[in-house]
């Protein structure tokens, strides 16, 4: 199912935005015997998680919000934009509107 998602998205931007399909510099190989492309826009494989316990659900929000750290987006987590961290700790609601887990 992902390998069918990716490619609707890529023939979507192929008809209506070509010029941001090229920017995004989607690397584009050939396989061995088979004429067709394949597009590297998505993760190979998947890793699902199965989170039981409030602590492993605190752990990784807490990953998720220090993303922005990761990135250099940001000097705290709750100082970026779009980032939820800002209504867990801020109280801020303003640009994203949610009820924040008890956590």
């Amino acid at each position: 199912m992902n390998k069918y998602i990716a490619r609707q998205i890529i023939d979507d931007m192929k008809q209506r935005y070509p010029e941001v399909l090229k920017k995004l510099r989607v690397v584009v190989r050939k396989r061995k015997g088979h004429k067709r492309h394949e597009y590297g826009l998505f993760h190979k494989g998947r890793y699902d998680f199965e989170i039981v316990r409030w602590e492993k659900l605190q752990e990784k929000l807490e990953y998720l919000h220090r993303n922005a750290l990761r990135a250099d987006l940001a000097a705290r987590m709750e100082d970026y934009t779009y980032s939820s961290a800002r209504n867990y700790i801020l109280g801020d609601n303003t640009l994203i509107d949610l009820d924040p887990l008890p956590i």
